[in-house]
C-alpha cells in the first residue's frame, strides 16, 4: 500500500510539474521558482525557512529574529506558497533583504526535479518548515542530502489527524525523517507521535503567533489610532478579524440589526483573504450599511473594510470587542490570542479545533467568550455595547512565554542529531 500511495502521488505531482514548466518560460518569478529556477545563489550554509501564507510568515519572522539574535550572520531563504504570503514576507523581511541576508522565493512544486534543482543551488544547512506543511518529495529531497528538517510551530488538528491516518504508512515514513518537531500544544504533540513521529524528537514549545501577537496599546496610541480610523470617543468598535467566506454575511447581518438599536456601533471587518473584499462590499450594500476602505483614510461609515495587510493586530488594539473569524464555519479557527494579547475582550464561535487549547485557556480565565451561533453572538455584542459584560485582562501563562527561545532551541537540537 505504501508504494502504491507513493507512486500515485508521484504521478499527480508529475502532472503538476508538467503544468508549471511552461509557465516558468514566461519569466514570472513565481512560476520560475515553482519549477525550481531563479533561486538565490552563493547561499551555502543558509537556513531555508518555509511558511505557507500570511499568518505562518509572521510566525516565522518571530523565529528568525530570535535565531538572528544568536547568529547574526545567518542567511535565510524564505519560501512561501501564496501571492499574499510573498507580499507580506517581502514587507516583514525588508531589512534583511536590503542587507542581502535574506531572500524570498516561492516553494518549488513538490516534484523531485524541481526540489533537487532548488536545493542544489541554495545548498542549505538546515530546513525549517512551519505548522502543518508536509511535502513528501521536498522532505525526501532534503533528507536525501543529509540536511536536517525542523518542523516548528507545528499543529495538527483532530480533523487533519483523521485525514493523515488514512495515509498512515506515508505519514509515518515522512514524520520519522524530521529531526525535530516543535509543537504548539501537548495535544498537537500527542497526535504527531500517534502518527509515527519519534517521541524523543517531539517537543512542546508553544505558539509563535502568540509570542508575537502584540501588547496593549498605550492610551495615547489607542486614541491616535482610533482617530486615524475615524472612530469617535463614544463609538463602540467591533473588530471582526480573519473573517472567512460565509462569515461576512453573518457579521454584517448582525451589525445591520444592532445598528438600529445603537447608533454608535461601528464594525471594522478584516477578511482572511482579500478575495472576500467584493463579497463584503456587496453584503454591506444589500443591507444599507455605509462602507469605506481603511486605505482611503478616516471615515465615519458604519463599516470599515480593513484592506491593508499587516495592520490587523494593531487595529485589534483600537477596538472595544474582537470577533475571531474561522470559528463560525467548520474551518477550525484562527489566532484567538492575537486580540487577547492586545488587551481586547474577545469572542469566537464553536469551531476552534485548530486553536482548541488556546481558546479553552482564554475562556477559563474570562478573557474571552465562546458562542454557539450567530444569534448568541448578536445577543453577546448587544450586552457588550450596553456595557453589561466584564472581561478579565489576558495574562500569558508559561505556555505563551519564551516561545521563540524554546523553538530556536528545538531547531538547534536538530543540528546536533
Amino acid at each position: 500500500m505504501f508504494y502504491i500511495i507513493r507512486f500515485t502521488y508521484f504521478v499527480l505531482t508529475a502532472i503538476a510539474y508538467a503544468l508549471v514548466l511552461p509557465l516558468a518560460l514566461t519569466g514570472s518569478r513565481k512560476w520560475r521558482n515553482r519549477a525550481g529556477y531563479g533561486m538565490p545563489v552563493d547561499n551555502a550554509g543558509c537556513v531555508w525557512a518555509h511558511a505557507a501564507s500570511v499568518g505562518e510568515t509572521r510566525a516565522l519572522a518571530v523565529f528568525t529574529r530570535e535565531w538572528r539574535r544568536r547568529y547574526p550572520d545567518t542567511r535565510f531563504v524564505i519560501s512561501v506558497m501564496t501571492d499574499n504570503g510573498y507580499r507580506v514576507a517581502c514587507e516583514v523581511f525588508a531589512e534583511d533583504i536590503a542587507a542581502d541576508s535574506a531572500s524570498v522565493v516561492f516553494l518549488p512544486v513538490d516534484f523531485p526535479v524541481a526540489c533537487a534543482r532548488a536545493l542544489s543551488v541554495t545548498r542549505p544547512s538546515l530546513c525549517v518548515i512551519t505548522e502543518t506543511e508536509i511535502w513528501p518529495h521536498w522532505i525526501y529531497a532534503v533528507t536525501g542530502r543529509a540536511i536536517p528538517i525542523a518542523l516548528v510551530n507545528a499543529r495538527l488538528s483532530e480533523r487533519s489527524f483523521s485525514r493523515y491516518q488514512r495515509l498512515r504508512s506515508l505519514a509515518s515514513d515522512l514524520l520519522t525523517r524530521y529531526a525535530v518537531i516543535a509543537c504548539q500544544t501537548e495535544g498537537d504533540r500527542n497526535r504527531y507521535v500517534a502518527l509515527g513521529a519519534a517521541p524523543d524528537r517531539a517537543f512542546v514549545t508553544g505558539n509563535l503567533k502568540g509570542d508575537d501577537s502584540g501588547e496593549p496599546l498605550s492610551a495615547r496610541a489607542r486614541t491616535t489610532l482610533r482617530r486615524n480610523l475615524g472612530l469617535g470617543m463614544a463609538d463602540f468598535a467591533l473588530v471582526a478579524g480573519s473573517v472567512r467566506e460565509g462569515e461576512e454575511d453573518g457579521v454584517l447581518g448582525m451589525v445591520a440589526e444592532l445598528s438600529r438599536e445603537f447608533d454608535n456601533l461601528r464594525l471594522i471587518i478584516a477578511p482572511r483573504h482579500s478575495s472576500l473584499d467584493g463579497a463584503i462590499t456587496e453584503a454591506a450594500r444589500r443591507r444599507g450599511l455605509p462602507l469605506e476602505r481603511t486605505s482611503a483614510g478616516p471615515s465615519a461609515a458604519t463599516v470599515l473594510l480593513l484592506d491593508e495587510f499587516g495592520r490587523l493586530t494593531r487595529v485589534y488594539g483600537a477596538g472595544d470587542l474582537a470577533f475571531v473569524g474561522g470559528t463560525m464555519t467548520p474551518i477550525g479557527g484562527h489566532n484567538v490570542l492575537e486580540p487577547a494579547r492586545m488587551g481586547i475582550p474577545t469572542v469566537f464561535g464553536p469551531h476552534t479545533a485548530n486553536v482548541a487549547e488556546h481558546a479553552a485557556r482564554l475562556v477559563a480565565t474570562h478573557a474571552a467568550t465562546q458562542v454557539r451561533d450567530w444569534e448568541e453572538l448578536k445577543g453577546f455584542v448587544r450586552e457588550a455595547v450596553r456595557g453589561d459584560i466584564i472581561f478579565a485582562r489576558w495574562r500569558p501563562g508559561p505556555q505563551e512565554r519564551g516561545v521563540a527561545q524554546k523553538t530556536v532551541d528545538a531547531a538547534l537540537f536538530s543540528l546536533e542529531r
